[in-house]
């Protein structure tokens, strides 16, 4: 009741219930000859026809669920794949590879820093990670009004489904910057943009007008930073990101979560307001660090101004804001948030015996637990 849900009412918060809707499963043609796919698990694919072949952006990120996918896109186009793309190293993005039928002749395009940090989270952290994500996602939760409605940026988290097959192809192009080339005909622009990951990249198509943003926009306040873990994310940099997406003046943003985004205003005016509201969090946290105040503090002062609190696509239905400005502080001044009674604090269960005993004793605090 103090957290203003009354006893035996649905603990989900209205708007993540609604925001289900986002990831009914369903191909959107985007533009003449692309597509994107929705709801086939936590990340988006798309497809894009070639003279003589398709081009994959994103792979899912387990086998199963990239067969299924591949198997409606060529209902649609009954084409090789030229192509297979990767925005950057994230296991719902890569873990499906092995299920797209790629031909010794396809590419596989991604930054030069993708396969390490695959193998960084594979080989390195991968028991950690993988319990971190199953409770970040709400996974381990019972389906149902109390329990699992949506991941936030997907319906579910197929990597840990059973039979499910997580596999990595090697990229076969990799670069640093930015890249250009046509691929079956198509032209386009690959460019380094960190965001969400260091190694995050965006595919733009010059002649249609279509950008494929990877995960550095979708429809909910972004993960500046997750609870999963990961290293810094770079708030300034994200922001820029989007900036150079506006730039490019998109008339499509097909985002690798949530529905595409279409009409060149509409875009426009989504890409200032995520692009305002990543740069509001992070130079307000940089305000209050110099005025001295610690993490936790900084926290509850920055808040968003009301018209990007409300905005659509902000709602904090996958990152918080206060996770995000806690995120800025430790990563520009690291874990000491300033005060010297956290240098060396007592051990937990110290501490709780002496809350126990100044709270009246454990008897006292167990009756209060009870009421």
């Amino acid at each position: 009741a103090q957290s203003g849900v009354a006893i035996g009412e649905p603990r989900v918060a209205p708007s993540l219930a609604a925001h289900t809707d986002e990831f009914e499963k369903r191909i959107y043609e985007v533009a003449p000859g692309v597509w994107t796919a929705v709801g086939y698990g936590l990340a988006n694919t798309h497809m894009v026809e070639g003279d003589d072949g398709v081009i994959i952006i994103d792979a899912l990120g387990a086998s199963a669920a990239a067969e299924e996918a591949w198997a409606d896109f060529s209902a649609l186009v009954d084409k090789p794949i030229a192509a297979l793309v990767y925005t950057h190293n994230h296991a719902d993005h890569v873990g499906g590879s092995i299920g797209w039928p790629l031909g010794e002749d396809a590419l596989v395009i991604a930054h030069e820093d993708t396969a390490p940090l695959v193998r960084r989270v594979v080989n390195l952290l991968n028991p950690a990670i993988s319990a971190r994500a199953a409770r970040m996602f709400g996974g381990l939760l019972p389906e149902g009004e109390e329990g699992f409605v949506n991941a936030g940026i997907g319906p579910f988290l197929e990597i840990d489904g059973e039979g499910s097959g997580f596999g990595f192809v090697t990229p076969t192009v990799t670069f640093a910057d930015r890249l250009e080339m046509t691929i079956a005909g198509v032209d386009f622009v690959f460019e380094h943009a960190v965001g969400e990951t260091d190694d995050q990249i965006f595919a733009w198509m010059p002649g249609s007008r279509v950008l494929f943003p990877g995960d550095n926009i979708y429809k909910t306040f972004p993960n500046l930073y997750t609870i999963r873990g990961t290293p810094y994310r770079d708030v300034r940099e994200w922001a820029r990101s989007v900036d150079r997406f506006a730039e490019l003046e998109p008339e499509c943003v097909a985002g690798s979560h949530t529905r595409p985004l279409c009409g060149a205003d509409e875009v426009r005016e989504t890409l200032f307001a995520y692009r305002d509201a990543i740069k509001f969090v992070h130079d307000q946290t940089i305000r209050h660090i110099n005025m001295g105040y610690g993490p936790e503090e900084i926290a509850e002062r920055v808040v968003l101004p009301e018209n990007l609190r409300d905005h659509p696509w902000l709602l904090e239905h996958y990152g918080t804001v206060r996770w995000s400005a806690k995120s800025v502080f430790f990563g520009n001044l690291g874990w000491f948030g300033g005060d010297a009674a956290d240098l060396n604090p007592l051990p937990k269960k110290t501490e709780a015996e002496e809350t126990a005993r100044l709270a009246g004793g454990y008897e006292a605090m167990l009756e209060d637990a009870r009421a």
